[in-house]
């Protein structure tokens, strides 16, 4: 993201005290203590999830974008591990602040595939929507398939397995757009057309 996008969600956010400075790529799914709080990450897997929040955390490497993701559905996809469990909460995290590595890019894509938008739809001001406290897309659905990738070879050392994200749109049911906006007025959170308006 540029500095000016990297502020205006900075502005826009509500912080989450609980997620302290963490690297925004992890190199395994593996949970990380982080503040007292153990912040789990998606393993390799085809997952459908549902959001339970996004917020942004500015600290020590910067601005992040978090999402907190409940895993609906999970299919394993690699031979040698399990996807990660029905019913956890995983967490996306991506680094807005250091344009080099394409967080705000990622964070954006994530946002576009949980809402079908096109990248010319999407303003920083409907970008804040989802950060901020009308929580534009708590309780959507979207579909992700986690696969292991392997950045360059650094400074003559092997590259770092990561985990890569492909999130794809999922156009809910009228039963799940009932119940989606049930749990946004169950959660004092407006209607999704509000939310977004």
């Amino acid at each position: 993201a540029s500095p000016d996008a990297a502020h205006f969600l900075r502005l826009a956010s509500p912080s989450v005290a609980a997620l302290d400075d963490h690297d925004t790529r992890p190199p395994s799914s593996d949970p990380a203590h982080v503040a007292g709080r153990t912040v789990t990450y998606l393993k390799a897997g085809r997952y459908r999830l549902e959001v339970q929040s996004i917020r942004t955390k500015d600290g020590f490497k910067g601005l992040s974008a978090i999402a907190e993701l409940k895993v609906v559905s999970a299919e394993r996809t690699q031979p040698t591990s399990e996807p990660s469990r029905i019913g956890m909460v995983a967490s996306y995290v991506e680094n807005l602040s250091d344009a080099k590595k394409n967080g705000g890019g990622r964070f954006k894509a994530f946002v576009m595939a949980l809402v079908g938008a096109d990248e010319e739809q999407l303003s920083l001001e409907q970008l804040a929507k989802f950060t901020g406290e009308k929580q534009a897309g708590t309780f959507l659905l979207i579909d992700c398939e986690v696969f292991p990738k392997i950045l360059p070879e650094k400074d003559g050392k092997p590259g770092k397995v990561i985990e890569g994200y492909r999130w794809s749109t999922v156009s809910p049911t009228d039963d799940e757009l009932t119940a989606i906006e049930a749990k946004r007025a169950e959660a004092k959170l407006p209607a999704l057309a509000v939310a977004l308006a």
